[in-house]
């Protein structure tokens, strides 16, 4: 089963796109493009927001006359977030098991990550993602992935969570959005670099 993949990374002074798809879990690319938009920064600031609107939205629709390549974005990408002023917190939470049966479903992963969300931490520091180390049931079980369908009256969880300081995060974000583009997931970009590499 093919899934399609839309990834947008503003690192390292360029934008850059890749476009492909998921096969077997396995990442294929089919597309990709880089632009240079260090000029529009200066010490991490945003100096040059028309030069970085219209370098995004030349990205959205992609016509590669050697390949045949014709594709829009629009529809959304996952968006890779330079880790300026990064910092991880490990985070544990727990919550009640919903179901009268004790049976963990979905709703109590959604449950810890709505509760992990609450956090607040210092500085005003902006949550970007949540990676849980593991599960944990009541009698002490661990598992690395959502134990669904497993019995536990409780459920608890051990995660790295990754923040941005909230004006590192915003500049980004709000660029992208302003050029009509729909961020589906956002990530720092060293994790999602580590992940690409496991899958060699």
């Amino acid at each position: 089963m093919e899934k399609r993949i839309v990834v947008l990374d503003l690192s390292e002074g360029s934008a850059k796109i890749l476009i492909g798809t998921q096969i077997g879990g396995n990442p294929i690319i089919a597309y990709s493009d880089t632009r240079d938009i260090s000029a529009f920064f200066q010490d991490g600031q945003l100096v040059d927001k028309e030069g970085l609107l219209s370098a995004l939205n030349q990205m959205k629709e992609i016509t590669d006359p050697i390949t045949h390549v014709s594709i829009s974005v629009n529809n959304g990408a996952c968006y890779m977030a330079p880790a300026l002023g990064l910092t991880v917190f490990q985070v544990p939470e727990t919550t009640n098991v919903v179901s009268n049966e004790n049976e963990i479903g979905r709703i109590d992963i959604s449950n810890l990550h709505s509760k992990i969300l609450k956090n607040e931490f210092p500085g005003g520091m902006k949550i970007v993602d949540i990676i849980p180390d593991y599960f944990i049931l009541s009698n002490g079980e661990q598992y690395a992935n959502p134990p669904l369908g497993k019995i536990s009256p409780s459920l608890s969880v051990n995660a790295k969570v990754h923040c941005l300081p909230e004006t590192a995060f915003s500049t980004y974000t709000r660029a992208i959005t302003e050029t009509g583009l729909r961020i589906l997931r956002i990530s720092v970009a060293p994790l999602c670099q580590a992940e690409y590499f496991k899958t060699y």
